[in-house]
């Protein structure tokens, strides 16, 4: 698979549009994006661990530099708990908890809603009080 079907298989995967990810990666609209994923455009080096980020993956499977094979129905993303993954993704949306993000990955969902929490109430943001 190259890289372009895998970000669309990925960005399917988070139920994320082309214009969410060309939002987070910085693009502005959704075409670039497409195109990326059509293998009509490449990406830039840099951008790679940008990509792996917004998606929640990593560069080796975004590369096919992992081991997992199309039979192996474990995705190599970056959270391997489906709870933590949606926690982390609400943080990632989060501007304000952002840092939180690179932080996370090998955390208990419990353990990433105390920290935005804690950060939240910092902030003086947090719905709870």
């Amino acid at each position: 698979m190259a890289i372009g079907e895998r970000i669309k298989a990925r960005r399917e995967e988070l139920g994320m549009t082309q214009q969410q990810l060309a939002d987070r990666l910085g693009y502005k609209s959704k075409t670039s994006i497409n195109k990326i994923e059509i293998g009509k455009n490449g990406i830039a080096q840099k951008k790679i661990v940008d990509f792996a980020n917004a998606l929640q993956t990593s560069i080796e499977y975004l590369m096919e530099m992992d081991n997992d094979t199309d039979e192996n129905p474990a995705h190599p993303g970056w959270y391997t708990d489906p709870e933590t993954a949606r926690v982390a993704q609400e943080i990632f949306d989060d501007r304000d908890l952002h840092a939180l993000f690179d932080a996370a990955r090998n955390s208990k969902p419990e353990d990433l809603k105390m920290a935005a929490d804690l950060l939240r109430r910092l902030k003086g943001t947090n719905p709870d009080g």
